[in-house]
C-alpha cells in the first residue's frame, strides 16, 4: 500500500525524492527522470517558491523533453499564472507516459 503525504509531509517527500534522484543519477539509472518529476511535482505541492532546477544535479535536466510539461508548470506557478497552468494541466494526457510519473522501479545498483 503506497504511503499518503498529508500538507505538513511534503517538504519530507521532496527531500526523500532528491534523494532518490540522486542515487538513480550515480547510478545512471533512466529511472531518474520519472524521480525528478515526482521531485517537482512535491515542490510545487509544498507550495514552494524555491525552482527545483536551480540545483547542480537537476538543471542539465531542465530542458530534456521527457519532462518538459512539468517544467512549463513550475514556471507558470512560481509566476502565479493561473490560466497558463490549466493551460498545461489540460494538455497533459492522465494517461501519457511522458507527461505524468510512472512509480518508480527499484535500482538494482544499490
Amino acid at each position: 500500500m503506497a504511503q499518503l503525504y498529508g500538507p505538513e509531509q511534503w517538504q519530507r517527500a521532496s527531500e526523500d525524492f532528491f534523494t532518490s534522484f540522486h542515487n538513480y543519477d550515480e547510478a545512471g539509472s533512466p529511472q531518474r527522470i520519472q524521480v525528478l518529476k515526482y521531485l517537482v511535482l512535491a515542490y510545487l505541492l509544498m507550495g514552494s517558491d524555491i525552482d527545483p532546477f536551480d540545483s547542480q544535479e537537476t538543471k542539465p535536466y531542465r530542458q530534456q523533453p521527457e519532462i518538459k510539461a512539468v517544467t512549463d508548470l513550475v514556471g507558470a506557478y512560481q509566476r502565479r499564472e493561473v490560466h497558463e497552468a490549466e493551460k498545461i494541466l489540460r494538455g497533459m494526457s492522465l494517461f501519457s507516459t511522458k507527461a505524468l510519473p510512472k512509480s518508480p522501479e527499484p535500482c538494482d545498483k544499490f
